[in-house]
């Protein structure tokens, strides 16, 4: 796989693959860390890639790989891999890597990470790095929600399973953003109040109005 500046990108694990997915089998005493490893550190003639920091947000995870290529110099450069998990099946765990040379979409990997990547003057890994930083300024303005606080979305949010659709849900747990509606519990993608506009009350007091 190619990576940003014409570096490599290691490939070591090849069970099931399929349109840039790798399969295998993950055993359940093995972390999503821990097997996200295996596919980024590797050692070989062409040089060593060794993770320095990952951080695992819902199915994708943001690392800062080193890469020092045999008698070169070291470069830290952004990883984003895309994690899928099939429970049922034997290859129950797969991943799709990429570097922030490939310009990917995924634009949630935290400062830390960032601070840790070297200078480039590739425009799509400057550009995802632009991303990143946005949207975790955005995240960062918006309100920190509390048990009990209402919810008004501008625009209803639809579910499944015949329950049709809600604008207004009350705040069970912050942390995992479940949320009561008028069908019962339910949880709300973090993503989604990313991407929405809607207003906050805490009481009968307005205390946020948040704007995508």
């Amino acid at each position: 796989m190619r990576g940003e500046g014409g570096d490599f990108l290691p490939s070591t694990t090849f069970w099931g693959w399929i349109m840039g997915w790798t399969y295998r089998h993950k055993p359940e005493h093995v972390s999503v860390k821990e097997e996200i490893l295996k596919e980024l550190e590797c050692v070989n003639e062409h040089g060593t890639w060794k993770v320095l920091a990952i951080s695992v947000r819902s199915n994708v995870a943001y690392a800062a790989t080193a890469y020092t290529p045999t008698g070169g110099e070291t470069k830290v450069f952004g990883s984003v891999v895309l994690i899928g998990r099939h429970a049922r099946d034997y290859y129950n765990f797969g991943t799709k890597v990429m570097d922030e040379g490939m310009g990917p979409c995924y634009c949630d990997c935290p400062a830390k990470i960032l601070n840790m990547l070297s200078p480039t003057d590739c425009k799509y890994a400057l550009d995802w790095r632009k991303a990143c930083r946005e949207a975790a300024a955005k995240k960062a303005a918006r309100p920190k929600l509390a048990v009990g606080d209402r919810v008004k979305m501008a625009r209803p949010l639809s579910f499944g399973g015949g329950c049709g659709t809600e604008s207004e849900f009350v705040v069970v747990d912050p942390k995992k953003l479940h949320f009561r509606a008028g069908f019962g519990l339910c949880r709300i993608r973090r993503n989604t109040l990313l991407n929405s506009d809607y207003k906050v009350y805490r009481g009968r007091k307005l205390i946020a109005k948040v704007a995508a």
